[in-house]
């Protein structure tokens, strides 16, 4: 009877540590930023048209409609606010958001837009430069 009871709390132990093990592996693995298989839309200020950085997954097309949010606003590449009621048929809708976004906002965001091929990306240093200035303007 000693042994099955001195077994048991070995099997016990052994348990929580490898919980313990992979609840560490969670925590390390959430901490680290993912690379974006998405692309990242880069402009210059001086054109409208968004370009692509050559490491990018997906090619922007000529009738793929682009959204940026930031700080609470639907803009346009050329930082003009636009009507979700509204949206252009488009093949393809690329939402741009701040890097640091919080999930819940981005999914809030993402569901308040309705449309069947969404692709969800990151603004580069470039474009939140561009829109500080904007904003500040």
């Amino acid at each position: 009877m000693q042994t099955d009871n001195q077994a048991m709390t070995e099997v016990a132990l052994s348990l929580a540590m490898a919980f313990f093990a992979l609840m560490i592996l969670a925590m390390v693995s959430m901490s680290v930023k993912p690379e974006l298989d998405t692309q990242q839309i880069v402009a210059a200020e001086s054109t409208s048209s968004p370009t692509v950085p050559s490491h990018a997954k997906t090619e922007i097309q000529q009738e793929d409609s682009i959204i940026i949010y930031y700080q609470g606003r639907y803009l346009d590449p050329q930082l003009k606010t636009v009507d979700l009621e509204h949206l252009a048929a488009a093949p393809r809708t690329i939402v741009a958001f701040e890097p640091n976004l919080p999930l819940d906002e981005v999914l809030a965001v993402r569901e308040k837009i309705s449309v069947s091929n969404l692709l969800i990306t990151e603004l580069d240093e470039a474009w939140l430069s561009r829109l500080a200035n904007e904003k500040s303007q």
